[in-house]
């Protein structure tokens, strides 16, 4: 940039005498042309440059030489601006400062030479529009330093010479051309004068052009040296100027922090501290957008704090700069898109949408950038753009492998001459490539894939890049821990013991516990108990540190489901080195962190360690607790029940009930069945086929996990017992595991209570409470449709047992207001189960108005009633892809209020049956009896009930003569007087109990 006016260096002392005798008014004409009388001009406080033209054209070769000099240098000065009373002109300028050189040629004053010599280049440079001009500007002090500075010690001329070829030098860099190292190297010179080490605005101008150019380096190009270089010269700078200047240093540190010092968790946090310090200022609108641009990308970079938070921010941010973006600054356009692409497909909230609009705006840039033919920028954004659609491809959205490398080929090819740290990018990420081709069944993908890792790795500068090269090293560790090649074990745990050596808890937190997971997960798949536990558990601290308790739901949420189920592996490994009890802890610690969160069930915030089940205070003679571990090793049962008085735990190893083969019966019987009966939307046949399903559910759960299990529970003295406390997550909480069968073929609810609890931590001992205070409330569906012909019917068991029904219209607010009132909630309706978003899971109120999982877990009640049966269609399934152990559904909503069990059901409720199941609930409920054994004896009455008994039990409901009900009591009584109905577990076995009290 330019500036309009200018005050050059003063470099001519007035030291004349004033002039004495008459004013130029009464002078002769030889008096006012006369070098006394261009004294007395000089002296003047009121310098005309047009009478010091005429005063010296009228000299001419008689005016003295340092008068001459002086009066030209004046007039320089007037051209340049500096005097206020004409515009700039810098040109002209640079001749009359030439002038003054010349007039001094001949005398001896090489200080008065020089400095005007130096203020003519100043002026030409001010007054140079073109690239040839500025070139013309760096000869011309290339000349005069030879020539000037040729002896040491320098001056202050010289010093300054060196200061001005770094700011052309800088503007031509900023043009195109190649000289930001000469520029560079200037203004080191100039910094190592005297007058260079000075401090004050000049030193830190220098500074701060010094090291703004060494931080444009490429990330991970820039030596050490020379980023220690540049972080020291950006922080002096910042320091020393004010206002507009200050904020400019400022932006630039914090740009060099991000992208220079992105692997150290403190620098990302001084940048961000830097930047919103600025965006809490009044900045220029070109300063707000970098703040706000460089701001996004310091938050999808860091590593400390909660960083799905950071990126949630960050999206944001970005967002608001790319769309700030001018249009004739398409470089810039590209850039912020691209960061903007990166954070989207980092994010983990709403990743599916996430990622195609990733994929959108990356396809948009690249038309843009081939149209342009920007080809350095089109591979950067292909290179965004085939990891994009990798992910997507890993989510199992519609993707064509084939199509992905050959973007991946034609970005390698455009980076032909790339740096190396661009070269090791693209092959990283050609091996993420053909890691996909290896898990489609390529059998050669993998070696290519682990070799174009190992090549990423010698190509990145681990001094340069220390946080990537320990990223292509854990990426490698990972391609190698496979448990089909068992021969590359020792490949894998070398990789990763080499990421950690820079992953380090302090620098890289996050990180450094991701690796030491996938370390642990090695030495478990290589069944090193020991070696694997201890690395769990120093996992599991650092774990602890990173969860934030104060951060959103949404957040929590996702940052939480990010373990992958290590704390089961974790809790196996513990198993077999015998340490039962830290198993037990350390298993249910990662189980339901964020809904413990709201109920205050988390780590004691003293000692940090998560609080330790107390099963002596927990525990009746009665009760036995199973806790299954499955992992791809195999099941670990943890059993916990009073023996003589003392608590007893037992661990019970089944090898063959593995993750593999629980997740075959899932995925080929259980819910290959269940999408055709269910989904298929063909409810005649779902009777027959489900209730076949269903049997064979409980045969296979009884012969390969409850039959060896309670035959050795029996055998050390633990079974049998009246209560059975399930504590399962994953995918066996898609399964009713209280059909399962014991060793004598008899179902495990025939034999005892089943209640199932999501996390030990919140068990709390149930307390009596007298029937008679029970406030029961029904709630008949409200949606009023006539596919729930029984629903008014079912609603009215409240009424009869004393308490409310609520027909008719109810919306939220009136629904929250009897969660308020009822010590029992009966809801009689429709729900629905989204295995996408399991947040948006609800039932169905009023006029098509949902209540959603959200919506009560954000609700502000005053008091929720212990229990809550949902009398609706699945109503307790739960998300297990991949928030296997966050619990996320209607049930964990209520508790998360203060409810302390729910009644729900794993698949569609069949609405006669259910009719005379909750009529039987009810009245237990209501005589008293426990949640888990008054479910339990109305799933036993319901499957053992004949027609004329359920037929009693309508009439008592009092249906409306001519209804659905009613005509379902005469077919009862009639058809099916002597028989069971509903003896088949598709009639009731859905239904279960999970709470806090079991």
């Amino acid at each position: 940039m330019r500036p309009s006016c200018v005050v050059v260096a003063m470099v001519f002392a007035v030291m004349l005498a004033p002039a004495h005798g008459k004013g130029s008014a009464s002078m002769s004409r030889t008096e006012r042309c006369s070098n006394n009388a261009l004294k007395e001009m000089l002296t003047s406080t009121h310098l005309a440059a047009a009478r010091l033209e005429q005063m010296l054209a009228c000299l001419g070769k008689s005016a003295d030489r340092l008068l001459a000099a002086q009066a030209a240098y004046e007039i320089a000065l007037s051209f340049a601006g500096a005097n206020g009373d004409r515009p700039a002109d810098f040109r002209t300028a640079a001749q009359w400062a030439r002038k003054s050189a010349e007039y001094l040629r001949t005398l001896n004053e090489p200080k008065l030479r020089n400095g005007t010599t130096l203020a003519a280049i100043r002026l030409d440079y001010y007054s140079a529009s073109t690239t040839a001009e500025l070139r013309e500007v760096t000869q011309s002090l290339d000349r005069y330093y030879a020539v000037t500075c040729a002896v040491p010690p320098l001056d202050g001329h010289c010093a300054e010479s060196l200061k001005l070829l770094g700011e052309v030098e800088r503007d031509l860099s900023s043009r195109g051309l190649p000289r930001a190292q000469a520029s560079i190297d200037a203004f080191r010179r100039y910094l190592s004068t005297n007058a260079g080490k000075v401090p004050g605005p000049d030193r830190a101008s220098a500074l701060l052009d010094k090291g703004t150019l060494i931080a444009q380096a490429p990330e991970g190009a820039l030596p050490p040296g020379q980023a220690d270089e540049a972080e020291t010269a950006l922080h002096e700078a910042a320091e020393v100027f004010r206002g507009d200047r200050r904020q400019l240093a400022q932006l630039n540190l914090a740009a060099f922090l991000g992208t220079h010092r992105s692997d150290r968790s403190d620098s990302l946090d001084e940048a961000e501290a830097l930047l919103r310090g600025l965006l809490a200022q009044k900045l220029a609108p070109s300063s707000a957008f970098t703040a706000q641009r460089n701001l996004g990308s310091i938050l999808f970079k860091k590593q400390t704090g909660n960083h799905q938070k950071n990126l949630s921010e960050a999206i944001t941010l970005l967002d608001a700069a790319y769309a700030g973006v001018l249009p004739r600054e398409k470089a810039t356009w590209i850039k912020t898109g691209i960061s903007l692409a990166l954070t989207l497909e980092a994010s983990r909230i709403g990743t599916p949408a996430n990622l195609e609009r990733a994929k959108k705006l990356l396809e948009e840039l690249l038309a843009a950038a081939d149209s342009a033919g920007m080809a350095r920028d089109a591979a950067e954004i292909l290179e965004t753009l085939v990891s994009v659609r990798l992910h997507r491809l890993a989510l199992g959205e519609g993707e064509n492998l084939d199509d992905i490398g050959a973007q991946l080929r034609r970005a390698q090819n455009a980076s032909a001459g790339a740096p190396p740290l661009t070269k090791a990018r693209l092959l990283a990420l050609s091996s993420d490539y053909f890691s996909v081709r290896a898990k489609n069944g390529d059998t050669a993908a993998l070696d290519k894939s682990i070799q174009e890792l190992r090549q990423a790795i010698e190509l990145t500068d681990r001094q340069l890049a220390p946080g990537l090269w320990a990223t292509f090293q854990n990426n490698l560790g990972n391609r190698c821990n496979n448990r089909k090649r068992p021969e590359l074990a020792s490949c894998a745990e070398q990789a990763y013991s080499q990421a950690l050596t820079e992953r380090t808890a302090a620098n890289m937190p996050r990180e450094h516990a991701d690796t030491l997971v996938n370390l642990a997960n090695l030495q478990f798949s290589l069944r090193n108990w020991q070696g694997a536990s201890d690395l769990y558990t120093h996992a599991a601290e650092l774990s602890r540190t990173t969860f934030d308790p104060a951060l959103g739901q949404d957040v929590l949420r996702f940052d939480a489901a990010r373990s992958d189920r290590w704390f089961e592996r974790a809790a196996y490994a513990l198993a077999w080195t015998g340490k039962i009890s830290d198993a037990i802890t350390l298993a249910d610690e990662g189980r339901l962190r964020v809904l413990k969160q709201r109920l205050s069930a988390l780590p004691d915030p003293e000692s940090g360690r998560p609080r330790a089940v107390s099963f002596e205070k927990l525990l009746t003679g009665r009760t036995i607790v199973l806790m299954p571990i499955v992992t791809t090793a195999g099941c670990v049962v943890f059993a916990a029940t009073l023996k003589d008085g003392q608590v007893a735990l037992q661990r019970v190893f089944l090898d063959d009930f593995n993750g593999d083969r629980v997740a075959r019966f899932l995925e080929d019987r259980w819910l290959q069945a269940y999408r055709s009966v269910f989904e298929a939307d063909q409810p005649d046949a779902a009777d027959d086929r489900w209730n076949a399903t269903i049997t064979e559910a409980g045969d296979w759960l009884g012969t390969s996990f409850f039959g060896p299990l309670l035959r050795t529970l029996e055998g050390a003295g633990l079974w049998p017992r009246e209560d059975v406390v399930l504590v399962v997550q994953g995918e066996l909480a898609l399964l009713p595991l209280h059909i399962g069968k014991d060793p004598t073929g008899k179902r495990l609810m025939d034999i005892a209570s089943v209640s199932y609890l999501p996390s030990l931590a919140l068990w709390q001992p149930r307390t009596a409470v007298a029937s008679t205070s029970l406030k029961l409330y029904s709630i008949a569906d409200p949606s009023d449709d006539s596919g729930l012909p029984y629903a008014p019917t079912e609603a009215q068991v409240s009424a009869v047992l004393g308490g409310v029904t609520l027909a008719g219209p109810v919306d939220k607010g009136q629904f929250l207001q009897a969660l308020e009132q009822a010590d029992i909630l009966h809801f009689v309706g429709h729900a629905r189960f989204d295995p996408d978003d399991p947040e948006r899971s609800s039932i169905r109120l009023s006029s098509k108005d949902r209540l959603e999982v959200r919506d009560i877990e954000t609700a502000q009640i005053r008091k929720a009633p212990d229990l809550i049966v949902l009398s609706a269609c699945e109503t307790g399934r739960v998300e297990t892809a991949s928030m296997a152990n966050e619990f996320v559904g209607l049930p964990a909503a209520f508790m998360s209020i203060g409810a302390k069990g729910a009644v729900s059901s794993l698949w569609p409720a069949s609405d006669g049956p259910t009719l005379f199941l909750m009529a039987r609930l009810m009245r237990e409920l209501h005589s008293g009896t426990p949640p888990s054994r008054a479910l339990q004896e109305a799933q036993v009455w319901l499957s053992n009930s004949t027609g004329s008994q359920l037929a009693e039990v309508l009439r008592t409901l009092g249906p409306t003569p001519g209804s659905d009900a009613a005509k379902l009591e005469q077919i009862l009584r009639i058809r099916f007087r002597d028989s069971r109905p509903y003896a088949e577990p598709w009639a009731w076995a859905g239904f279960m109990y999970t709470g806090f009290k079991p």
